[in-house]
């Protein structure tokens, strides 16, 4: 009889949580989360924004990122020594840019599956996408094979893909996002295939969007943080970063993800804070800390033409992973309001 009524308490319990969490969740998104951060940030506006503070920011506004040459060094544990000594034991707290992280040699392989070519060939694959890159969008709003929406793309069309579902079917090919010594002497051992599947007792541990767009539609990533760390590598065209550390977020006007998804997103409509502009060309990798803003603008402001510039198409891989430590200590308030959207992700719901 005991058993029979805790089963039945058990599974009364599970239908309640599941009659009420889209009211639970909505709350968290629309009323709770942003309410914590508004109050966070009235609180701190007036000192943030004295007249003192901001000569201070103006002065310092453009920052310079550290950036090495990966070919320069003989194995990934002597640039590891570098950048411990250039840059201190702390080093990863910053952006930090690699340049030519793949020779142009590796990235005009013919096996390369995540090249314009061989993007082009996936004519049985469908998966979400922005339709005009070119506007504010936080969701994917159409959805079509990867050959047609690449193929458009060289055609003009100003759409632009961001998803981690090529990945998610073909984990092996995070190889040809980045060389795996290298990313792991450098930042942990978190990019193996096997960190990339999900399996029935856990999340992926590790998630590898592809990013593709058209470089002369002005399409852009809209400014916003994440709870991850990224490495993100551009295997084709270019595209220009711009970067702000999570000590500036009350800059920023921050809000809840308007697609309820384990990100902050920026309503201000200028970057006020002291910020790295970047360019990554072919090859080149760059380190985005956890809890960094950052916008992503497809057209650059760099002049300078290169050969991986054929057909006007930028595509790129990043490697996202969890850093426990970072997540709690850049930002603590954004980790305690992220941490239900986080949760979801993580079992697979609301992901793109």
């Amino acid at each position: 009889m005991v058993t029979r009524n805790s089963n039945l308490v058990l599974w009364s319990c599970l239908a309640v949580l599941v009659a009420v969490f889209p009211v639970t969740r909505w709350f968290l998104l629309q009323w709770f989360c942003p309410l914590a951060l508004r109050n966070h940030y009235q609180a701190f506006i007036w000192e943030e924004w004295s007249s003192s503070a901001q000569v201070k920011v103006s002065a310092m506004m453009r920052l310079d990122i550290p950036t090495v040459n990966v070919q320069v060094f003989e194995s990934a544990n002597a640039l590891l020594d570098h950048l411990n000594e250039n840059y201190g034991p702390s080093w990863r707290q910053k952006p930090v840019l690699l340049k030519e992280m793949w020779t142009k040699d590796q990235l005009q392989q013919s096996n390369r599956n995540l090249s314009l070519q061989g993007l082009l060939q996936m004519k049985d694959f469908k998966i979400p996408y922005f339709s005009d890159a070119s506007q504010t969008l936080w969701t994917p709003d159409a959805y079509g094979t990867v050959q047609e929406v690449v193929k458009n793309m060289t055609l003009g069309e100003p759409h632009k893909i961001g998803s981690q579902l090529l990945m998610e079917q073909h984990p092996s090919w995070i190889a040809q996002i980045a060389p795996n010594e290298l990313v792991t002497t450098l930042f942990g051992n978190y990019f193996t295939p096997e960190a990339v599947q999900k399996r029935w007792w856990r999340p992926a541990l590790t998630t590898v969007p592809v990013f593709v767009a058209h470089t002369q539609t002005s399409s852009f990533t809209a400014l916003h943080c994440e709870p991850i760390g990224n490495v993100a590598v551009q295997l084709h065209g270019r595209k220009q970063w711009t970067l702000v550390e999570p000590q500036y977020w009350k800059h920023l006007q921050p809000t809840v993800a308007p697609d309820g998804r384990a990100y902050v997103a920026s309503m201000a409509n200028s970057i006020d804070a002291p910020h790295y502009t970047v360019v990554t060309q072919a090859g080149d990798a760059l380190w985005v800390p956890t809890w960094t803003w950052h916008r992503v603008d497809y057209t650059t402001t760099d002049t300078a033409t290169t050969d991986e510039d054929e057909g006007g198409i930028a595509i790129a891989g990043s490697l996202f992973h969890f850093r426990f430590n970072d997540y709690a200590t850049q930002n603590p308030l954004f980790a305690v309001l992220l941490f239900p959207a986080m949760l979801l992700e993580l079992i697979g719901y609301n992901t793109q």
